[in-house]
């Protein structure tokens, strides 16, 4: 008995031709409208591909667009305020003016005269120092007018009645213009002054003189009680803002110009006119009747705008020929009442060039990449659907019958892999059920082969979905955790977290617990959430967003730039939105230093203060720099694509070196020529030096290509140089003269110490006043030929130190003068020579300046003049030529008929130590004489000059200025009697010097007068000495060994007894310095070796407020001082103060206040001249400190006037 299966377990049984049947039934395919694969692939990629970068053209092309116009406004804005910068510079210069004229000018003491000729003298001299002004003026109530005016090139001072043209001194010589009827008071700017009580402008208006704009600054002038008193008024040309404009421009076809509310043109950058010149009469244009079309048109367009608001800018654009234009106004006020429109205008294409070439380039790369991704997605689509066709053929070939069927799966694509893979299993698997399908073929139905094949088909289907699914989430967790990026997942619906990546948590430094269930909002990760709005909503109609940039905050507060990526994707039957955010701080940051550095280098070559040039193998011309085109004085436009040579580089060096083949050999070898210093010429001819540093530039293959060339002006280093080679050459010239010098020094030196030593070793064997009278005149005449040696030493050095000054005073000069003659009559009495003095024109009397400075230089040119002339004349020749304001050039001529000088030895008379002439003249000189002599005349503001002819003779002769005193007092007679002592107390003097000979001079001089005088022979002598003897005045030598001078006034001032002790130094120096020095360290004063009585008295007097015992003068001697003073007072009468003033000098010498008296004197005589004789002869007994004098002198003069 056979067993039979159930029914659900018997296999179907089915032949071939059901097999086919029912491949047939599954594989049928709905009729319809069918797409190919590769075109479902291609197409869309093509699309998205193409929309991208459209996208990303159209926004480069939109920020370049907004980048040019952000660029415009800022140069337009830099041109405004560089204009009004310079307009409030150029305008405040009136007002600066008028504030200093206001405070040197007293409107209510014109009186006429020198007043007068003062105020047009400072106008004169302000208009000569500024250019711009042309007219300055003043007027008072009185219908006063004084001024000044440029005429063209020439300056003219005016009043009320003339206008007359003036030479180069400011003095006026023709009568250019005379006015009648002429009243400023009339004027509207003389009536708006008032009306306005402040400084304020006048309207511009044509000047008459150069037809050119001008503008007034008028002040009006209050006295102190607030009444008007006048105005004053400075005019300035308004034509250098045209050239400033012309300067200033934005780009080479942009335009500025300057305009009033009323529309009057003011000034213009394209020279335009702003005056109008018809039958003879001028008037100023509007902007809209300009000569220049796009003035008008930018003019007209501001009638259609509001009036500006203070400081404000409007800016809008024109058309001008079918060009925008941009249109910038802006206002220029003042505290003046200044109100005018800076107009800049400027076309748009000169800013659009670049932005149109960005714009085809992106294009082209749009367009190139378009192609690219069309190839790419074809050979992807073929890629993709070559296998799924393989599949397909097998698919129809199994359906048709044929089992034997195998894909080849070496796909790159790893699914299709898979998917041909299980294909061909699933084919084996068929073949082999077909096999034991057809052995159950009697035994099974069909039924059972349909379900067992639906059942099989059904769980390799699943077990496919499964295995896809499983490997799509570990590739999609693998990519989430492991993208270099941050990652997170958010849900749609809350836009909460559900993941982050460690990147994410990294870079916003929040944890994932912290960023899970918690939206970015909530977080605090936007800084602005304007960026979060906006990218969502390019995410909901994008669906997708792309490398969307924005701020972002982390958990510790640093802000961070970012790239974020997001789009949508399904995940297990939700949809969920993924980010990615990307951290590009770094990259920004690197970015902007880029930026910054570019900025850096290119402000460094603009505002470089060096020549930076680069020229390329064949000598041509790169670039050059501002500096460099300033420099040689060349535009852009000349000098790029020229040659060096014959251009910058001329064949030619300025040594004589050519340097045709310099180009060749730099370029061949450019490590030897990396500093070379060669000539240059520049545009207009001049040859500067400059020093080139010269660095060559290779491209990628190591060719040189360019020379980049740093040049430095030396121009003034060489012309240095070679005036250090000519002082050199002065210098050794001078080093020679001075060894000459030492041996006719030591000549000079030891003749008068052979007269000194001499008779000093004869009167110490035996003395006769009687007959040794004369050995002590030599020993004295021999001493101050000495000192007359030493000081003209330093009187030199003084002056190569620029440490001698001169010290003026009221002198007589035909007085001077004539004593210089009588003192060289008896010289010349030895010789056949003739002493001539000749005033050519008559001589003022009293001179103010230095008398003692030009006794030195006529006495030290007569006496060469006496020296080197044996027979003929010496003539002294004086003249004298009236300047202005009591002031005479005085012209000094010292000629001879001597030996004359050789004309090759001309120039070297007035180098130091150098003489001339034979060498028994020469020997009797130091050859210091005329450079001292030259010097001073420079210093008095003159130069001394010289002509000469060998055997013929030499004349002398400069020029000085001189101020004549109108009123002149006669110096006192003085004093001639000998000092015998001194009325009061016995003082006490301490000589402090280490030389006995030194204390021995001082001790003789003084003890004869009743002094008291103690030694001491060093510093610490004297703390010792001065402790015991308590003396009145010490004199101090300043050095001694160990403790000078000066550490011994240091410490004897820091004791407290000797805090007011009066101290004299002593020193052999005569030098300013030294003097300072001692009266820092505390001395009174400062005495200089060899000592003068007459000065030591002189201090002793001043210090000790001594009053001197004279010695009695012979009847003959007394009689002649008498006649003398009888003499002064009839030139001389004293005219008496009131007698109030002369009873408080009275009163304050009963006091014995002599300060108070010399203050009070030197005020009587500032009040009235008149008084000046009165004045001189109580100060000159204040000086003497003679208080008895001054007493009897006052109660006589009482006496007198009662």
């Amino acid at each position: 008995m056979t067993a039979i299966p159930p029914h659900s377990s018997i296999p179907t049984v089915t032949t071939a031709s059901g097999v086919n049947n029912s491949l047939n039934m599954v594989c049928k395919v709905r009729k319809g409208f069918h797409l190919p694969l590769s075109m479902l692939i291609i197409v869309p990629f093509l699309v998205s591909t193409f929309g991208i970068v459209g996208l990303i053209g159209w926004l480069s092309f939109r920020n370049g667009h907004d980048a040019v116009k952000q660029i415009s406004n800022q140069l337009r804005n830099k041109v405004t305020e560089q204009v009004k910068t310079r307009l409030h510079s150029y305008l405040e210069l009136p007002y600066i003016l008028n504030n200093l004229n206001s405070n040197s000018i007293d409107l209510e003491n014109i009186k006429g005269g020198y007043e007068e000729q003062r105020i047009q003298m400072q106008f004169w001299k302000q208009l000569r120092s500024f250019p711009q002004i042309s007219n300055i003026f003043v007027a008072n109530t009185a219908d006063q007018y004084l001024g000044a005016r440029r005429i063209r090139n020439m300056l003219a001072v005016e009043n009320s009645l003339i206008t007359s043209m003036t030479d180069e001194l400011g003095r006026s010589q023709i009568i250019l213009l005379a006015r009648r009827g002429f009243d400023l008071r009339e004027r509207s700017w003389y009536q708006n002054a008032i009306e306005a009580k402040r400084d304020i402008w006048s309207e511009v208006y044509t000047d008459v003189i150069t037809e050119e704009p001008a503008i007034t600054a008028v002040k009006p002038i209050y006295a102190p009680n607030g009444e008007f008193q006048g105005v004053l008024g400075i005019s300035i040309l308004l034509g250098e803002i045209n050239h400033f404009l012309q300067n200033t421009k934005v780009s080479d076809r942009g335009q500025t110009f300057i305009m009033e509310p009323s529309g009057r043109l003011v000034a213009s950058s394209n020279a335009d006119v702003a005056i109008s010149i018809k039958d003879k009469k001028s008037d100023r244009l509007l902007a809209i009747q300009s000569q220049d079309e796009l003035t008008r048109i930018a003019a007209a367009s501001l009638k259609e705008y509001p009036n500006q608001i203070d400081d404000q800018i409007q800016q809008s654009f024109i058309y001008f020929h079918g060009e925008k234009y941009f249109l910038q106004v802006s206002k220029l006020n003042d505290t003046f009442g200044l109100s005018w429109q800076i107009v800049v205008v400027v076309p748009e294409s000169d800013f659009m060039s670049q932005i149109k070439e960005n714009t085809r380039s992106t294009m082209f790369l749009c367009m190139v990449a378009l192609g690219l991704t069309t190839i790419l997605g074809v050979i992807a689509a073929k890629w993709i659907t070559r296998p799924i066709t393989q599949l397909s053929l097998a698919s129809q070939s199994i359906a048709e019958g044929d089992l034997d069927q195998k894909v080849e799966y070496s796909c790159l694509v790893k699914e299709l892999a898979i998917l041909a893979s299980s294909f061909n299993q699933m084919s084996r698997k068929l073949k082999k059920s077909h096999n034991r399908l057809e052995e159950y073929s009697h035994l099974l139905m069909q039924k059972v082969d349909e379900r067992t094949q639906a059942l099989q088909q059904e769980i390799l289907e699943h077990e496919l979905t499964e295995a896809a699914l499983r490997e799509s989430e570990e590739k999609f967790a693998k990519a989430f955790r492991s993208s270099p990026d941050g990652m997170a997942l958010l849900s749609t619906d809350t836009y909460k977290h559900i993941d982050v990546n460690d990147k994410w948590t990294e870079i916003t430094g929040y944890s994932r617990e912290e960023a899970i269930g918690v939206n970015p909002t909530d977080l605090n990760l936007w800084v602005d959430l304007q960026d979060r709005d906006r990218m969502l909503a390019i995410l909901e109609v994008n669906k997708r967003v792309a490398n969307f940039e924005a701020m972002f905050l982390t958990k510790d507060g640093r802000k961070i730039t970012g790239l974020v990526s997001s789009e949508s994707i399904e995940f297990g039957g939700q949809v969920f939105a993924i980010y990615a955010l990307k951290d590009i701080s770094d990259r920004k940051l690197i970015e902007e230093n880029i930026k910054e550095s570019e900025k850096k280098y290119r402000d460094l070559v603009e505002s470089a203060n060096c020549i930076i040039l680069r020229w390329d193998t064949q000598g041509k011309i790169c670039f050059l720099n501002d500096y460099g085109l300033k420099f040689f004085g060349y535009e852009l436009e000349e000098i790029i694509g020229t040659y060096i040579l014959d251009t910058l580089v001329s064949s030619q060096d300025i040594s004589g070196e050519d340097l045709r083949n310099m180009i060749a050999e730099i370029c061949s070898a450019p490590e030897k020529y990396q500093l070379k210093e060669n000539g240059n010429i520049c545009k207009d001819g001049r040859h500067v030096w400059v020093t080139w540093s010269n660095k060559p530039i290779y491209d990628d293959h190591g060719k040189l290509i360019e020379i980049l060339s740093v040049g430095t002006d030396i121009t003034d280093r060489k012309h240095a140089e070679k005036e250090l080679q000519s002082a050199k050459e002065i210098a050794d010239t001078a080093n020679r003269a001075k060894s000459e010098f030492l041996a006719n020094m030591s000549h000079e030196l030891r003749t008068p110490l052979n007269g000194i030593l001499g008779y000093a070793q004869i009167l110490k064997r035996s003395y006769d006043p009687n007959k040794h009278q004369e050995g002590l005149e030599i020993i004295q005449r021999s001493g101050e030929h000495l000192l007359t040696l030493l000081n003209d030493i330093l009187d030199l050095s003084k002056i190569e130190a620029k440490k001698l000054e001169l010290n003026p005073s009221e002198f007589e000069l035909p007085k001077l003068l004539q004593s210089i003659t009588d003192m060289f009559q008896l010289q010349v009495r030895a010789k056949d020579v003739k002493l001539i003095y000749q005033p050519l024109t008559a001589l003022p009397n009293t001179m103010y300046g230095d008398e003692k400075r030009l006794r030195q230089v006529l006495i030290n040119l007569f006496g060469n003049a006496v020296k080197f002339t044996d027979c003929g004349s010496v003539s002294l020749l004086v003249s004298a030529r009236a300047l202005e304001l009591n002031n005479y050039k005085i012209r000094f001529e010292i000629a001879d008929t001597g030996v004359g000088i050789a004309p090759d030895t001309l120039t070297d008379i007035f180098l130091p130590f150098q003489q001339v002439g034979d060498r028994a003249r020469r020997y009797s000189g130091t050859g210091l004489g005329l450079p001292i002599c030259q010097k001073l005349v420079e210093m008095m503001g003159g130069k001394l000059h010289v002509e000469s002819r060998l055997h013929e003779g030499s004349t002398f002769w400069f020029e000085i200025d001189l101020f004549e005193v109108p009123h002149y007092s006669r110096s006192l007679a003085i004093d001639s009697r000998s000092i015998s002592g001194y009325y009061g107390a016995r003082r006490k003097i301490l000589i402090v010097d280490d030389k006995t000979e030194n204390r021995m001079v001082l001790n003789d001089l003084l003890t004869p007068l009743d002094f008291l005088v103690v030694e001491a022979i060093d510093g610490s002598d004297c703390i010792v000495q001065a402790k015991s003897f308590d003396p009145d005045l010490i004199l101090l030598d300043m050095v001694m060994p160990e403790l000078d001078g000066h550490e011994t006034t240091k410490q004897l001032r820091q004791l407290p007894m000797f805090q007011k002790t009066a101290i004299v130094m002593v020193s052999a120096s005569a030098f300013d310095e030294d003097r300072s020095l001692s009266l820092a360290v505390g001395c009174n004063d400062f005495i200089a070796k060899p000592i003068d009585p007459e000065a030591l008295f002189k201090v002793m007097r001043s210090l000790l407020h001594l009053e001197w015992k004279y010695e009695e003068l012979r009847s003959s001697e007394s009689s002649l001082t008498n006649n003398s003073k009888s003499k002064d007072a009839t030139i001389s009468p004293l005219v008496l103060p009131p007698n109030c003033t002369v009873e408080k000098l009275l009163q304050l010498a009963r006091m014995g206040d002599i300060l108070a008296i010399q203050e009070e004197v030197i005020l009587l005589q500032e009040a009235n001249s008149q008084f000046i004789p009165f004045s001189e002869q109580v100060l000159d007994y204040a000086r003497e400190f003679q208080i008895k004098r001054i007493r009897e002198f006052l109660e006589l003069q009482i006496q007198v006037s009662s």
